[in-house]
C-alpha cells in the first residue's frame, strides 16, 4: 500500500467529528484512486479505520466487485438523501398532533441525512429542532448552526438534558452509522434519548439509506471505537481511567420505523431485508476479507 492511500486512511481513521456522508464520500474518492492490486490490503485498513460505519465497509465490498459496481453504489448513496426526505415528510407529518402546523424534532449528534431532511421539510412548514452539543467534540453546534442558517428554530442543550425537550416532541429524528437486523449504531448517548423517548411515547425515526445496511455475520465483525480520555478530561487524577467510546448499539425495539430511500420500513421489516441476496453477496466478500468471527 503507497504512501498516499495510507496517509489517507489515517485521515479517514482520524476524523471524529465528520458525519457518515462525508466520511462516505471520501472513502468512495480514495477507492477509485486504488490499484487493483492493492485494493485487498487497502479495503482492509480502510474498513479497520472506521470498524463499525457500515457505507464504508460497503463501498469496499462494491469495489471489491468492479469499478462499476462501485460507481452504482456511490451513485445510489448521492441520490438517497432526498428519497429519505420524501418518505420522512411523510411519516412526520403523520405524527402533528391535532394537525399542528408546527414540528417539533429532537435530533441528536450530526447526522447527513437529518439535516438533509430537515432542511428539506423547512422549506413548507414550521419546524423547531431541540438538539445537542454532541459531546466530546461538540459537533452538535456546528448541526444547530447549519439549520439556524437555513430559517430553522433552534433550542440547543447539553447531552444530558436533551430528554426534557421530549414532552414537547413530534418525533426524534436520528441517524445510524449501521443497521443489522436487530440493532442498529449510532452515536454513544443515541440510545438513552430513543429509550426515554419510546417510554414517553414519542416515535423515534432512524433515517439512513441503503448503503448503511448491514448482514449480522458482518454486523458481528465490526467494533466499536473509543476516542482519547483526554477529549473529556485532559489530567483525571491517579485511579481515574477516562472512558470514552464514540459508538454504541441500540435495539431496535426502540425504534418506530426506519426510513430508508426505498421507503418506511417497521422494525420486523428491516430483520427480513437482512437476509436480501445483495447483503449475502457483500457478507461472502467481507468475510473473505476481513475474516470471521462466527
Amino acid at each position: 500500500m503507497n504512501e498516499h492511500v495510507a496517509a489517507a486512511i489515517e485521515g479517514i481513521r482520524r476524523n471524529n467529528s465528520a458525519s457518515a456522508s462525508e466520511l462516505l464520500e471520501r472513502a468512495v474518492r480514495l477507492l477509485r484512486q486504488i490499484d487493483r492490486g492493492e485494493l485487498g490490503a487497502a479495503g482492509r485498513a480502510l474498513c479497520r479505520a472506521q470498524p463499525c460505519m457500515a457505507s464504508i465497509w460497503n463501498a469496499v465490498a462494491a469495489a471489491l466487485d468492479s469499478p462499476a459496481e462501485l460507481e452504482r453504489f456511490a451513485e445510489r448513496a448521492t441520490r438517497r438523501n432526498a428519497a429519505i426526505a420524501r418518505f420522512a415528510r411523510d411519516a412526520l407529518l403523520a405524527e402533528r398532533a391535532n394537525g399542528a402546523a408546527a414540528l417539533h424534532l429532537v435530533a441528536y449528534s450530526s447526522s447527513g441525512v437529518v439535516l438533509a431532511t430537515i432542511e428539506t421539510l423547512s422549506r413548507e412548514r414550521e419546524i423547531v429542532v431541540s438538539c445537542s452539543e454532541a459531546r466530546p467534540v461538540l459537533e452538535g453546534r456546528a448541526f444547530a448552526e447549519r439549520l439556524a442558517g437555513a430559517g430553522v428554530r433552534i433550542e440547543f442543550y447539553t447531552d444530558a438534558a436533551l430528554g426534557t425537550a421530549l414532552k414537547r416532541a413530534t418525533a426524534v429524528v436520528i441517524g445510524a452509522d449501521a443497521i443489522a437486523p436487530d440493532w442498529f449504531v449510532n452515536k454513544a448517548g443515541t440510545c438513552a434519548i430513543a429509550a426515554a423517548a419510546c417510554d414517553a411515547g414519542v416515535p423515534v425515526y432512524v433515517l439512513a439509506g441503503r448503503d448503511k445496511w448491514v448482514h449480522d455475520t458482518v454486523a458481528r465483525l465490526m467494533e466499536f471505537r473509543e476516542g482519547e480520555g483526554t477529549e473529556i478530561w485532559e489530567a483525571p487524577p491517579p485511579r481515574v481511567r477516562v472512558r470514552n467510546p464514540y459508538f454504541e448499539s441500540i435495539p431496535s425495539r426502540v425504534v418506530s420505523g426506519f426510513v430508508s430511500d426505498v421507503g418506511l420500513l417497521s422494525p420486523d421489516m428491516m430483520r427480513e431485508a437482512g437476509e436480501i441476496a445483495p447483503l449475502q453477496k457483500i457478507k461472502d466478500r467481507l468475510v473473505l476479507l476481513l475474516g470471521s468471527k462466527a
